[in-house]
């Protein structure tokens, strides 16, 4: 979303997912974003376990395009 200066809003927090995506039958769904050899942080990782109970949450390299692709088709 943008600010009335055009400003992205994010999370707001450090460690916040990448992504979140809503769908209103199909749920929720976090995607923290990442390189084949990058390493979430600390911030990221507790985002993560603090999300999972509520929403599907995951880790997404480019190694994993045709899972993404599939889960988003059949969200």
């Amino acid at each position: 979303m943008r600010t009335p200066r055009g400003n992205i809003i994010t999370g707001g927090s450090p460690g916040y997912p990448d992504l979140c995506m809503a769908h209103e039958q199909r749920g929720l769904i976090f995607a923290e974003l990442k390189t084949e050899k990058g390493k979430p942080s600390d911030a990221q990782l507790h985002w993560m376990r603090t999300l999972h109970p509520h929403a599907e949450c995951y880790l997404w390299r480019p190694s994993d395009i045709t899972f993404i692709a599939e889960r988003l088709a059949n969200a």
